[in-house]
């Protein structure tokens, strides 16, 4: 089956839309569609398997961030940004390497 292309007024004039044809294309919308063909395989299982491997495995509890509010003095901010990409990470392992020290 090859696939044409029209415009609205060439469908409308190859396929008018009569009353019989509008009762037909209404049944046809109430049922089901036929599939059970037997050249289409059953991917249902596939899928699910492959759903089921989709994204990252979470993380332990403790291992997981958690996204905050804090307010900073303007001239800390300014600091730490000009340290380059990655400072966020940076200021969090500096806390982490306070918190493991007992210093907090």
């Amino acid at each position: 089956m090859a696939i044409v292309r029209m415009t609205t007024e060439e469908m409308k004039a190859k396929y008018p839309l009569t009353p019989e044809r509008l009762k037909q294309l209404k049944e046809l919308a109430k049922t089901e569609p036929d599939m059970t063909d037997p050249d289409a395989p059953d991917c249902s299982e596939l899928m699910a398997a492959h759903i089921k491997r989709m994204g990252r495995p979470r993380k332990a509890a403790e291992d997981r961030t958690e996204q905050i509010t804090l307010r900073m003095p303007h001239r800390m901010l300014t600091t730490l940004r000009k340290t380059g990409k990655g400072w966020q990470t940076r200021v969090v392992e500096a806390i982490d390497g306070l918190i493991r020290k007992g210093a907090l």
